[in-house]
């Protein structure tokens, strides 16, 4: 398979979704099982774009755009979805926000062009060696990266990605290219300094009670679940396991650079 046909493939599958219908499923309840990953995200992303110039890596159709437009010096949002950003530059797309279709491997921005860089669940379907060297080119020394991905090292977790690479769901680069410890680490070599946290485990087995309506019995069994989690992922030999990863990288400073 060639670059272009690995890209074109990814993209046919999120022009599939941007103009799917609502999913089938209970949303506020599936938001309660991630919602510790997804908050503390939205707020690290949030409170470092205040007043700064912004990347958004697989912005999509906007939706989390919106939230930091409002804050932001300046934002620039990209994805490989003709429909997801033809959808953003209607609903959000002025001065301060531009749009672009663009491939993330091949930034077509200035070096040194943004304080920070969102991703948010994008790298498994884009070539990690060949994006971060971009991503490092077009951030500010001191600038920030900062990424919350799937985690590719539970078994249980791999065999749903499967299923979903057979329902037409994920491709398969995408099934293969989930991220890693090898990942976190190619960051900690060209990073100042990467934190990186470890979210859902256990809690993934309250997943079937996305399809349910809300119950106390249902919020009850996923907050011990969530409680469970807090406490194992805490050992290092547990973190492999999670779910979900969020990481905020510092670029080295200029000084620090040979």
């Amino acid at each position: 398979m060639t670059l272009s046909d690995r890209k074109k493939i990814e993209q046919e599958i999120y022009d599939l979704q941007y103009g799917a219908g609502e999913e089938n499923c209970n949303t506020s309840m599936r938001s309660l099982l991630l919602s510790e990953s997804d908050d503390f995200f939205t707020k690290s992303v949030l409170r470092d774009a205040k007043g700064k110039d912004v990347l958004e890596i697989g912005c999509g159709d906007g939706s989390f755009g919106a939230q930091i437009i409002p804050l932001s010096k300046a934002y620039s949002g990209i994805d490989l979805s003709e429909a997801g950003v033809r959808r953003a530059r209607e609903k959000l797309g002025g001065e301060r926000a531009m749009f672009h279709v663009m491939d993330a491997e091949n930034l077509d921005f200035p070096d040194a062009s943004f304080d920070l860089v969102v991703n948010r669940e994008v790298f498994s379907s884009i070539d990690f060696e060949r994006v971060l060297p971009e991503i490092m080119r077009v951030l500010r020394p001191g600038g920030r990266l900062i990424g919350m991905e799937s985690f590719g090292h539970n078994p249980v977790f791999n065999l749903n990605r499967q299923l979903k690479k057979l329902l037409g769901l994920r491709s398969e680069w995408a099934v293969s290219h989930i991220f890693r410890c090898e990942n976190l680490q190619s960051l900690e070599e060209v990073c100042e300094a990467v934190e990186v946290r470890y979210y859902h485990c256990f809690v993934a087995l309250g997943y079937p009670l996305v399809r349910l309506p809300d119950n106390l019995l249902s919020t009850t069994v996923i907050s011990v679940l969530k409680q469970l989690d807090r406490m194992l992922l805490k050992l290092p030999s547990l973190q492999r396991l999670a779910f979900k990863v969020v990481f905020i990288c510092k670029k080295k400073s200029s000084s620090e650079r040979s």
